[in-house]
């Protein structure tokens, strides 16, 4: 116990004496010192702080553990709590330590990285959030798990904090402050946080704080809110959360199981934390049609059986005192016919029922008073009128009335509503708490409403910032892959918690065969949660066989926000009017995405799809005339031809294409069919990560820079892509081989933008293996771009023949004046490629090649792949 012995603990350091004294508090607490550590502090990822909260979380919460038995032998005697309860409450706080949970509760900043950067809003909106400084938690002793829970609310919020401990527990904050010191290598949290202790003769350290810390969030009775309210720094914000009082309400229409279950889960409210907290339920209030002794009998049984579950050790003998006065005043009712009483020998509770529509104070420990009403309205005409601040939470037991209900109590004060069973639990860290969202009291948030939003994003953020921001997104995505079944497996012999990003280096990769294997359909082996809320997409169809992803609801609304600002960078404004000419359908991201991401821009939509013949969408872009057209590059040139076939004079000053690369005769052939100003690719990304790149003004073909707070991207020695999500947490991907190549610009854009800017090459499969030797599509994109008669779209044929191979490479060309005929363009063709293959042109007999052909066929006419207009570059018929 001595070990246990409580110290003061000042920003990492332990200090012997009891209890603080004006010295010590000079010394540390003073406005120099800190603000140099809310400087410091508010630098620290809000993802290694969360990280650190939830190995903190694991470490309290392991049955086996010393703090586990620490708590289960100290706490019961200290705060009459039964073992089971302090059970109870550690496996609350391991959830409240979670890092979901944690997000959950920073769910009302909009996107809680906004503690970091500014972060993405729908609507082209950024969010910053900066703590307000320093904050002195004022710890109250009803509920054991109270001081760490304010305490968490300050670290989450970046802020620096001094928790005042309660005289009435000393031990449990003390095992938490262990227990984070004993996680917290790498100091994200320790250097800012204190525990303390003053007594209230300490008079000269309480106006000390009251003057010199930025804020006081206090949960504790009345007289402490008024004490602390007096002589407050005019820098110093009081954020209290005094006495309150819940109550329960259950209306007429319930039937016999109806009432059995309200019981259970009320009996539940009434045990948890012995009626000490705020939300505890005290009163129940019951419309009666004469199922009021039937209910009782009900709530009589359940807290009979939760008695033994948590029996109460230590009953204070002022509180025993106080329950015998209710019983015996309760039992003289009784007699005079006017009420009941029910409790069981050997258990220690007491049902109180009587006749009443006012509040009653219970003397807590299991007392609990059923009033009968004749209908719940009768309640607002009670005691409730002038108890507008005390109100806490309304249980309703009812299947007709709820919103009733709730309309009529919010209007006398009472912030919250629940079912039975849950009114002392709160397990969505997403509501308010006593109708305030306590994170948006403790952070300012940034205005910068007359500059330009778009130079805030994150791809402007300083290098050196943006490396340590980056590997805590990392780390916290290596955190979350270990909830699913395949990353628990594939790294178990790596190291998650890493320090640097050269060590993710040597995390093995993620294959294709590994996403078709343990993602869906065959398996959900790849997913860390159930897939509730969630989109199935699938990838390939050119180049393999079909993947397929999920993402959340939540996870595809974020993507948007990023292709949002890619298009803009791209030259997309509101003034545009965009025709989105994507194929929709058939399990491809391409169409939704890109419409949500275009109402990031501002822009006017004009949702075509491709689905349709090239003759009504030119009779669509005729009739709305828009400035920009998204579209799959082989789509857009049939579109093209169609209108040149037709003679359908059409402007657009802005082409945007994906799927393929665009010769230059193909770029010069839409550029003057649509008379348009620029072409430039829409994006580069894959369906399985979503968002990858994006080109700004100064981006030359195939060039783009990388959305890095989406997707995490590593280029190997041989320029292989691998993608990290950042940005998806139900179906993560970790170094996923994404089948491109690419190499990394090293100078500066001079756009300015500090975003990785990147060159695609080729993809790794974008070739033909002949024994020795290759044909390579990148050489046929560049011969496309020689011969302004070829479009970029071809398809290379291997066909077995006997012994021998046939070779049949055909081009589309870029309109239908082109002779498909012309001997002479065929020869120089199949004269590039063979000088751009040398080792098939020396070595022909032993490759064992009968025919090698050339073939030119007018635009749309090679097969495209019906779910994305694509066409599939590659048909080796032979069998290996």
């Amino acid at each position: 116990m001595s070990e246990l012995s409580f110290h003061q603990r000042i920003f990492g350091k332990l200090h012997p004496e009891s209890e603080i004294d004006i010295s010590l508090v000079n010394q540390f607490f003073n406005p120099s010192v800190l603000l140099e550590k809310s400087l410091n502090c508010r630098e620290i990822p809000i993802e290694d702080i969360l990280i650190t909260l939830e190995r903190t979380g694991q470490v309290l919460g392991d049955p086996q553990g010393y703090y586990y038995q620490q708590c289960l032998s100290l706490m019961p005697s200290l705060i009459n709590y039964s073992p089971k309860m302090v059970e109870k409450g550690l496996q609350i706080l391991k959830l409240l330590l979670s890092r979901d949970f944690l997000i959950s509760r920073l769910s009302c900043l909009g996107n809680y990285h906004a503690l970091d950067y500014f972060a993405p809003l729908p609507y082209g909106r950024y969010q910053r959030a900066m703590p307000i400084g320093t904050i002195c938690h004022i710890a109250a002793g009803n509920v054991f798990l109270g001081s760490v829970d304010s305490l968490i609310y300050g670290i989450i919020t970046k802020n620096v904090n001094i928790l005042k401990a309660s005289r009435q527990d000393l031990i449990f904050p003390t095992l938490f402050f262990k227990a984070l010191e004993e996680v917290d290598k790498k100091n994200n949290i320790t250097p800012y946080v204190s525990l303390v202790y003053w007594s209230r003769v300490q008079q000269q350290v309480t106006d000390y704080i009251k003057q010199n810390v930025d804020a006081i969030l206090l949960f504790g009775g009345e007289q402490a809110v008024k004490e602390y309210k007096q002589n407050l720094s005019p820098q110093t914000e009081l954020i209290s959360f005094g006495p309150k009082i819940s109550f329960a309400v259950i209306t007429e229409e319930l039937d016999d199981h109806q009432l059995n279950q309200a019981a259970e889960g009320l009996a539940l409210d009434v045990v948890m934390w012995e009626q000490r907290a705020c939300t505890s339920c005290q009163n129940i209030f019951i419309e009666d049609r004469g199922q009021t002794e039937k209910f009782a009998g009900y709530l009589n049984y359940y807290l009979a059986e939760l008695s033994d579950r948590y029996p109460q050790t230590n009953q204070d003998i002022n509180d025993q005192v106080e329950i015998r006065k209710e019983r015996e005043l309760a039992n003289w009712q009784k007699f005079q016919g006017k009420g009941d009483v029910l409790t069981t020998e050997g258990k220690q509770y007491t049902v109180i029922v009587d006749s009443s529509n006012d509040l009653k104070d219970s003397p807590l420990n299991r007392t609990v008073f059923i009033n009968k009403v004749n209908k719940y309205q009768d309640i607002l005409q009670g005691n409730i009128r002038v108890m507008k601040y005390y109100m806490s939470t309304v249980c309703i037991c009812s299947e007709t009335k709820q919103m009733r209900i709730t309309e009529d109590f919010m209007a006398r004060g009472v912030m919250r509503f629940c079912k039975p069973g849950t009114m002392s639990l709160g397990k969505d860290g997403a509501t308010p708490h006593d109708g305030v969202y306590i994170p948006t009291q403790l952070v300012r948030l940034i205005n910068f409403e007359d500059l330009a939003s778009q130079k805030y994003s994150t791809t402007y953020i300083a290098p050196d910032r943006k490396q340590k921001i980056l590997l805590s997104r990392i780390n916290a995505q290596l955190l979350n892959s270990q909830k699913c079944e395949f990353y628990r497996e594939f790294f178990k012999e790596s190291e998650i918690n890493l320090d640097n990003l050269e060590q993710f280096k040597s995390l093995p990769v993620t294959e294709k065969e590994h996403l078709v294997k343990y993602g869906p359909p065959a398996s959900e082996e790849m997913l860390t949660d159930k897939p509730e809320r969630a989109y199935i997409f699938s990838a390939g169809g050119t180049t393999g066989s079909l993947k397929y992803v999920y993402y959340s609801a939540s996870e595809f609304a974020r993507s948007e926000l990023y292709w949002g600002e890619g298009f803009k960078a791209a030259g997309i404004t509101p003034e545009d009017r965009t025709a989105n000419y994507l194929k929709a359908g058939a399990f491809w991201t391409a169409f939704p995405a890109t419409n949500q991401g275009l109402e990031q821009s501002g822009c006017t939509i004009l949702s075509l799809t491709a689905n349709q013949t090239e003759d009504e969408t030119l009779g669509y872009l005729k009739r709305f005339q828009p400035t920009a057209i998204f579209g799959v590059s082989t789509n857009l040139i049939l579109l093209a031809e169609a209108a040149r076939e037709q003679n359908i004079d059409i402007r657009i000053e802005k082409l945007y294409y994906t799927g393929e690369h665009l010769a230059s005769g193909a770029r010069e052939f839409l550029t003057n069919t649509f008379h348009s100003r620029f072409i430039r690719s829409l994006g580069y990304a894959a369906v399985e990560v979503g968002p990858i790149g994006f080109q700004c003004e100064q981006c030359r073909e195939n060039e783009f820079h990388v959305f890095e707070f989406y997707n995490y991207v590593e280029l190997e020695e041989q320029g292989a892509i691998l993608v990290t999500t950042l940005g998806r947490s139900l179906h993560p991907l970790i170094r996923y081989r994404i089948g491109d190549r690419a190499e990394l610009i090293t100078p500066p854009c001079s756009c300015g933008r500090t975003a990785a800017k990147i060159k695609l090459l080729a993809r790794d499969t974008d070739m033909i293996k002949l024994n020795f030797a290759h044909i390579y599509l990148k050489d046929l994109y560049e011969i496309a771009d020689q011969f302004k008669q070829l479009s970029s779209q071809f398809q290379v044929i291997v066909e077995p023949e006997n012994t021998f191979i046939k070779i049949k490479i055909v081009f589309e060309t870029v309109d239908h004046q082109v002779d498909l005929k012309d001997r002479q363009l065929i020869e120089n063709i199949e004269k590039s490629i063979l000088d751009k293959s040398g080792e098939i042109k020396q070595n022909w007999e032993k490759l064992n090649i009968s025919q090698f052909t050339v073939e030119l066929v007018f635009p749309g006419s090679i097969k495209r792949v019906s779910r994305t207009g694509k066409i599939r570059r590659i048909i080796d018929r032979r069998s290996f």
